[in-house]
């Protein structure tokens, strides 16, 4: 699994006064962990199949489109503060529509004999406004409080997904069928926070910070905020277990 950040932007009206310019240069030095939860809750697609009814093989490719729902996170783990976290960020993709193309190869009966099987999936999300996007910073050496916090507006500028898996089919008696297979995914997200606000604890020195509920520093945007992108490559195996009606996957990454 590969996880790569190629941009974390930050702009502000008085950028010499704007807290969380320091805090951020801060946590990209200890950037040891990046999660992406996104939930597919909708897909639909149409097929166009291309094979003979002597073939035992077929061809099909079909559009589709739907919708994601949930959440791109950023986790950032302390090397010298005492909160459990250093920095967490949140981007809502609330929905995020897209659309998309898939191609399937194999068996036209899975259940008559072994075989092999591939298939190509690619979804392009619609750019919108999406949510919001949160930050919250830890940054005291004292305590586990909430130094930092600010909300903003979140626009998915991005949504791309590949899938290509890849794998043989077996046919148990006339019962049920098993498919061991190869998944390579890519994945890519883009987004930008605009307007909104933040709050942010004064600094006492050393470490330290009053509790951010003590007449903390507090700021209005305007405009593009953050820019953020997050890039995914990664490559699992995985089985699917299914009959001519019923199909459960199951993948190890």
């Amino acid at each position: 699994m590969q996880e790569k950040i190629k941009s974390r932007q930050i702009k502000a009206n008085n950028s010499q006064d704007f807290p969380e310019t320091f805090a951020l240069r801060n946590i990209m030095k200890n950037i040891t962990a990046l999660t992406v939860l996104v939930i597919i809750v909708c897909a639909f697609s149409s097929k166009i199949y291309a094979s003979g009814q002597e073939k035992k093989y077929a061809f099909s490719f079909g559009p589709q489109f739907g919708f994601v729902h949930g959440q791109a996170h950023e986790l950032v783990y302390p090397t010298d503060t005492k909160a459990e976290l250093l920095s967490e960020l949140l981007w809502d993709m609330k929905p995020v529509f897209y659309l998309g193309a898939k191609a399937d190869f194999g068996l036209r009966d899975v259940m008559d004999k072994p075989g092999f099987f591939a298939s190509f999936n690619f979804k392009a999300g619609i750019p919108a406004d999406s949510g919001i996007i949160e930050n919250r910073d830890w940054m005291s050496v004292e305590n586990s409080a909430l130094t930092h916090f600010s909300s903003h507006e979140n626009h998915t500028n991005e949504f791309l997904q590949i899938d290509i898996d890849a794998g043989a089919s077996f046919p148990v008696k006339s019962y049920f069928y098993i498919k061991p297979f190869i998944n390579f995914s890519w994945m890519r997200f883009s987004f930008t926070g605009k307007n909104g606000y933040g709050k942010y604890a004064r600094a006492k020195g050393n470490g330290s910070f009053s509790p951010i509920d003590e007449n903390p520093a507090k700021m209005v945007f305007s405009g593009n905020v953050i820019r953020y992108e997050q890039n995914w490559l990664l490559l699992s195996q995985g089985v699917s277990v299914g009959t001519d009606y019923l199909s459960l996957i199951f993948h190890s990454r």
